[in-house]
């Protein structure tokens, strides 16, 4: 039952991404940096990781896709760093700097519905599956990807320092935690 259950949930998403902006090709699936390469240099500190899909268009502009079971309203553009969730912009420069693209967006995509939430740059893409709150003039756009470079900067100099006593930003973060059980944090 969980397979059939499972490829039926694999079938909806992909028709439904299918052509999810026009112009823009799914070009890199499941793309890993820093891996069989070198890790990518985020000023300070070397990131590896894995991208779940990556479209581009033929100027180079790149959307960044990371798959969620769910995605709330914490995961869009006005809520993600209070929330801790620097995934998608942290993403947004390694794309940048790791695959030579642009990135205009990066986005959480909901596997229960076609969801989006994160961040977009406003005027490039049909928002129709984007709230609103999440589309973010150029300037803005740049400013929060900053933002998340700091925080995790920030992050990475606590950490070498031997300052990584949990501290989680909201309740919620416990939940999303894969150590929440270890770490005596709970809130």
């Amino acid at each position: 039952m969980g397979r059939r259950h499972a490829l039926h949930w694999a079938k909806r998403v992909l028709a439904e991404d299918a052509h999810r902006a026009d112009d823009f090709v799914p070009t890199l699936i499941e793309w890993k940096f820093g891996y069989d390469a070198d890790p990518i240099d985020m000023g300070g500190y070397l990131l590896r990781g894995r991208i779940d899909r990556i479209d581009v268009d033929r100027d180079g502009r790149a959307v960044i896709i990371d798959y969620k079971r769910t995605c709330s309203a914490s995961y869009g553009a006005n809520k993600m760093l209070s929330e801790g969730l620097v995934q998608v912009p942290i993403y947004l420069e390694a794309v940048r700097r790791g695959a030579l693209l642009q990135p205009i967006a990066g986005v959480y995509r909901g596997l229960s519905s076609a969801v989006e939430r994160g961040l977009v740059t406003k005027g490039t893409l049909d928002a129709a599956r984007t709230t609103s709150t999440d589309l973010r003039e150029p300037e803005e756009f740049e400013a929060l990807v900053a933002e998340a470079l700091e925080l995790c900067g920030l992050a990475v100099e606590g950490m070498r320092a031997g300052d990584i006593a949990p501290q989680p930003r909201t309740q919620g973060s416990c939940v999303r935690c894969p150590v929440a059980a270890v770490c005596g944090a709970r809130l």
